[in-house]
């Protein structure tokens, strides 16, 4: 690992407190929580304005049938509203279900969880699109890449350098995209 520590000893971080090494999920990287919470309240709010118009519509047109495409026209609303909902929350909690250990990083969602071993990542790179910084993991055997974002963690430099010590191969950095991440 080019005079790098390996990343899967009991005892294995950079940082060191006290007499002993935190290992990387002791490390509470802290997610920004301000955006998660208008975007839950959102969701709510949504739901509970356009779903109920929907499911009261749905309701009145079993209990007295005008017509097939209104009742079919109310629940496809119903479920276009369902799913948005489902989509906001899923982009805006990404953060809250990505977890790091020292084997790897666990990715919780829809389809399950997943677990991408740090030894597996064949290709890291740091992409920026409109001021949000994310780490691209690519795997063996992984169709999508793992997308880390990394302008979401209050410690963004110290999870980013955690990071960079557990990977087998170097973090591609174009343009020093890594130089404009602070901790807060």
């Amino acid at each position: 690992m080019r005079g790098r520590e390996k990343c899967v000893a009991p005892l294995d971080t950079g940082r060191i407190r006290g007499a002993h090494r935190m290992k990387i999920e002791d490390i509470d990287f802290e997610p920004h929580r301000g955006f998660a919470i208008f975007a839950i309240g959102l969701s709510v709010a949504y739901t509970l304005v356009f779903g109920t118009v929907a499911v009261v519509n749905v309701y009145r047109q079993l209990r007295d049938p005008t017509s097939t495409s209104d009742f079919f026209g109310w629940l496809f609303t119903f479920v276009v509203t369902f799913a948005c909902v489902m989509l906001l929350l899923h982009f805006t909690t990404a953060v809250y279900r990505i977890a790091f250990y020292e084997a790897g990083v666990v990715i919780y969602g829809l389809g399950g969880r997943r677990f991408v071993p740090w030894g597996a990542v064949r290709d890291a790179r740091l992409n920026r699109f409109k001021g949000n910084i994310e780490l691209a993991l690519r795997a063996d055997g992984r169709r999508f890449p793992v997308s880390v974002p990394l302008t979401s963690y209050n410690k963004s430099v110290t999870l980013l350098a955690e990071i960079r010590r557990c990977l087998p191969v170097p973090v591609h950095d174009p343009g020093n995209i890594a130089a404009t991440l602070r901790d807060d």
